[in-house]
């Protein structure tokens, strides 16, 4: 059977392996995520919750956690990690649901997750998709690329 060549191109544009230490173990091994971004169609389903969000992301950091940033992570963070870690976590998969933990496939629940790596996963999704100010810089400087490049046609 022929390898689709048009999936696997697509599915490498919007899908990552990303590393992530233990933040309790820092020379143990990283834990590995599969992720994929948000589609644009999902994007556009659920745009209403990106408004408030900021564009330098947001880690969980006990140092960092002041009212303003307890009332961001309360009201807006914590509602699309809730959301998007699900749905764009390929590998292991996460739910909010003890019931569907399973070691194969892989699926573990938020629980035992520690919150500063899935803040971590939660901003490589956002990354990946697009919508952090990273990825908007990444996006114009693609931008300015294709524009330097001389047309074929006139």
């Amino acid at each position: 059977m022929a390898i689709n060549s048009t999936a696997e191109r697509l599915k490498k544009r919007s899908r990552k392996t990303i590393e992530i230490p233990d933040p309790d173990d820092l020379k143990g091994d990283p834990y590995v995520f599969k992720i994929r971004a948000l589609s644009p169609f999902e994007l556009a389903d659920h745009n209403e919750i990106f408004d408030d969000i900021p564009k330098e992301g947001v880690v969980l950091d006990d140092d960092t956690q002041d009212e303003e940033n307890y009332k961001v992570l309360k009201g807006v963070i914590l509602p699309m990690m809730k959301l998007f870690l699900p749905m764009c976590t390929m590998e292991p998969k996460i739910t909010f649901n003890m019931e569907e933990e399973s070691d194969d496939p892989p699926i573990v629940h938020i629980g035992d997750i520690p919150m500063q790596v899935a803040s971590l996963v939660f901003k490589e999704i956002l990354d990946l998709s697009g919508i952090t100010a990273k990825a908007e810089e990444n996006r114009k400087k693609k931008t300015a690329e294709i524009k330097s490049i001389p047309s074929i046609v006139k």
